[in-house]
């Protein structure tokens, strides 16, 4: 399945490529240097790659749900490694330009996805993989797209609203799409730092919600919670009153500097709150209540954002862009703490919704 809908993806970004350009880099001379035919070719090598990242990231799941969290992270260092290696080899030595560093990402997607095969085919439980005995099973396809899409949609949205957001910045101009980068990079850290707190509470509260275990579930939530706004507290006092130390990683140049600064300021505000929001989501996952938690994470990156982004730089410019993110966090917060208090009163009258 999976192997089928990225190369149908792989086809279709063939065709589109040159539209998503023409819609995402407004501006000229950034649009010829991209559209260069070396440069370009990034773009179709990339999604190559992508049925290997599909087949890895499923793979990694059954063994960390399987209790081998070690396993899928070894093999993502190696394949680290290994990008690492041939990028050098590629960009240095054979000269491939652009199209060496992503031929490079692919080879080592597809190292990775070999790696974890090979390891669930040794396996001697359950999780053993007999590749001559794969079927589909209609009634369990349907149940995985019934609960994983949704999930799969939630996932997505964060490089959506980043494309979209990107889209805004760069109609302002170069430095200011250089700029965006820079302030962006702490959204980016959060993001993923949170959602390894709320994918490991995933599994933790949908054990526990199927055994009606509701006390225990409220307690790995707090804990969750705690944790996921300890990160984000700290990347808010760091971006609201340290952000030249990450914006410097980027660049030394003034103007751009202060534009990052100012944006990063804007960015954080509503950090210390994101965290709750993004874990409560995941908490709606686990418990098999999927269109919630899709209607929690497009809220905060689609429904709310977007609007805002359409509307508050008519009026504050840039500042605009950057303003729309943390009223968009906010908002969607105060949905999903009225949604976690509903469920966690259900909880206490020890009802399953």
């Amino acid at each position: 399945c999976s192997a089928g809908s990225m190369t149908n993806f792989w086809c279709r970004a063939q065709l589109f490529r040159w539209a998503m350009i023409s819609v995402f880099c407004p501006v000229p001379r950034m649009k010829n240097w991209i559209s260069g035919c070396s440069r370009f070719m990034i773009i179709s090598i990339f999604f190559c790659g992508m049925t290997f990242n599909i087949l890895y990231n499923y793979c990694a799941a059954i063994l960390r749900a399987a209790g081998d969290t070690k396993s899928p992270l070894v093999f993502l260092s190696i394949s680290g490694v290994v990008n690492v290696g041939l990028n050098v080899l590629f960009v240095t030595v054979i000269r491939m330009d652009v199209a060496g560093v992503a031929l490079a990402t692919v080879i080592s997607q597809a190292v990775s996805a070999a790696l974890v095969l090979f390891v669930l085919s040794r396996r001697t439980d359950a999780c053993k993989l007999y590749l001559r005995k794969l079927r589909i099973s209609k009634p369990h396809l349907l149940k995985i797209i019934r609960i994983g899409l949704p999930a799969g949609i939630q996932s997505s949205l964060f490089a959506i609203s980043n494309t979209v957001i990107q889209s805004s910045v760069n109609s302002f101009g170069e430095i200011c799409m250089s700029g965006a980068a820079a302030a962006g990079s702490i959204d980016a850290y959060v993001y993923t730092s949170t959602s390894a707190f709320g994918q490991t509470a995933v599994n933790f509260v949908g054990q526990n919600y199927g055994a009606k275990q509701f006390d225990r579930v409220i307690k790995v939530m707090k804990l969750t919670v705690v944790c996921a706004t300890a990160v984000t507290t700290t990347a808010f006092l760091v971006g609201e009153f340290a952000p030249e130390l990450i914006v410097r990683c980027f660049t030394d140049n003034a103007e751009l500097t202060a534009l990052s600064v100012n944006g990063m300021r804007i960015m954080v505000l509503a950090f210390p709150i994101v965290g709750f929001q993004m874990v409560v989501a995941n908490f709606f996952q686990s418990i098999g209540q999927a269109q919630k938690s899709v209607l929690l994470s497009s809220m905060r990156q689609l429904l709310m954002l977007i609007p805002l982004l359409l509307i508050l730089p008519d009026y504050f410019g840039l500042d605009g862009v950057w303003w729309s993110m943390p009223v968009s966090d906010f908002l969607s917060t105060v949905v999903a703490a009225v949604l976690l208090a509903y469920q966690f009163k259900s909880f206490k009258k020890g009802e399953v919704k």
